[in-house]
């Protein structure tokens, strides 16, 4: 069974993540689970309503997406900018990838990754996310090294 996070649910139905929680709420969606502090919901699950109202915005274009997870993953890991980032299960799969790199802290980024969702920390976990996950690994990593190297030399350019 596929499950989603609360914001992947919303953009799956076409809701707001507020409208998904309602439902939750008031056991619309079942099969819908909390792990820790973290709802997971079935894909197929229905809340038996119709969505209405305003639509939901469009996504921003995908190369300033991508810029902007590479300024985050470029900085010192924040739990409170990467939560505001993005679903916790991607952004957890970011953050065990960036473990992987030997020029980033493994140790620091696992923690960020166990925070953000436990359950990312399987190797079955990490492979579903590695399929769906739209930075490629090959083309996202050399980029973030060279913002990093560019970063740095502007430290130390700086009088």
């Amino acid at each position: 069974m596929d499950y989603k996070s609360i914001a992947e649910f919303a953009v799956l139905r076409g809701v707001s993540p507020s409208r998904v929680m309602y439902w939750l709420k008031h056991n619309r969606l079942a099969g819908a689970k909390k792990v820790g502090s973290y709802w997971i919901i079935p894909a197929e699950a229905d809340p038996g309503v119709k969505a209405v109202g305003r639509p939901v915005k469009a996504e921003p274009p995908f190369r300033l997406k991508e810029e902007a997870m590479l300024a985050l993953c470029a900085a010192a890991p924040d739990l409170k900018a990467w939560r505001r980032a993005g679903p916790p299960r991607f952004m957890a799969g970011m953050a065990l990838m960036l473990a992987s790199v030997p020029e980033f802290n493994r140790k620091r980024y696992l923690a960020l990754a166990e925070k953000l969702d436990p359950t990312a920390l399987t190797v079955k976990s990490f492979e579903a996310w590695l399929k769906g996950n739209p930075y490629k690994p090959s083309r996202f990593l050399p980029m973030l090294q060279q913002l990093r190297k560019r970063k740095e030399r502007a430290r130390h350019a700086k009088p």
